[in-house]
């Protein structure tokens, strides 16, 4: 994927030096050097390739130059060009919550590699879920809640574009049911739109601990306290806007 590092990125590199073997003045022998010339007169030909790709390009997938900023720190600041581009769209405060601490673990429901770009410990929903991750935690809410605590997820993050695509049903109906059992608490919002009658684009959670806790010992959770019902409301409300939300019974781990 080009917004991971991989391997291949050393390709030009290997490219480079055996060009520079075989166009190398230590070929001795006549015959070499008949075969050197040749050799000679294709390497432009495989290294400009190489060339107008490296210089279009980057590994974090950018198409074009990176602007001339003649006043700049010696580097290319990538953080501060992703805060610019989070104030854009509304989620900056959200972002800044997340960032905090780089060792927060964040769930992301959100588009990648966009949500990559969160500097902490994120995986998105589709790596979690998808083909290289385990379609089985949607079958049952106690699944889902195991996961949350085997992988530390301090944050769920979530982009309501995102999460109102056809595919994404299930992660929807999942979020709900993590909601009605109280998981998800202190909800942040952020980016108010004048299309989604006023309701806000980016949603942050926090995980409730606590309650997972019963979930990975398999007991039945108690009941909601008033303030982890109003979250609940509150969430309930942004992921099914439109309907009337109800707080459903709180049932135990099987």
């Amino acid at each position: 994927m080009l917004w991971q590092i991989d391997g291949n990125y050393y390709s030009l590199w290997e490219c480079l030096a055996l060009l520079l073997a075989f166009g190398s003045p230590l070929w001795k022998k006549e015959e070499e050097k008949k075969k050197r010339k040749w050799r000679i007169l294709l390497a432009p030909f495989l290294y400009l390739p190489a060339l107008l790709t490296t210089l279009l390009t980057s590994w974090a997938g950018a198409v074009g130059f990176t602007p001339i900023d003649p006043v700049n720190k010696g580097y290319y600041d990538h953080l501060s060009v992703e805060m610019e581009k989070q104030a854009e769209r509304g989620s900056l405060p959200l972002f800044l919550k997340m960032a905090e601490n780089p060792r927060n673990h964040i769930l992301a429901v959100a588009e990648t590699p966009e949500c990559y770009r969160i500097p902490a410990v994120v995986e998105s929903i589709t790596d979690v879920e998808g083909s290289g991750g385990s379609p089985g935690l949607y079958d049952d809410p106690l699944y889902f809640a195991w996961f949350l605590k085997w992988a530390k997820t301090d944050y769920i993050y979530i982009e309501r574009s995102f999460l109102e695509e056809e595919r994404e049903a299930r992660a929807k109906e999942m979020l709900i049911q993590m909601a009605n059992l109280g998981i998800l608490i202190e909800p942040e919002f952020a980016n108010l739109t004048k299309t989604q009658e006023s309701l806000p684009e980016y949603l942050l959670v926090k995980v409730n601990q606590s309650r997972l806790e019963y979930a990975w010992r398999e007991e039945p959770y108690p009941v909601l306290t008033k303030e982890e019902e109003e979250d609940a409301k509150s969430v309930l409300n942004w992921i099914d806007y439109g309907r009337e939300v109800k707080i459903t019974c709180v049932r135990g781990p099987r």
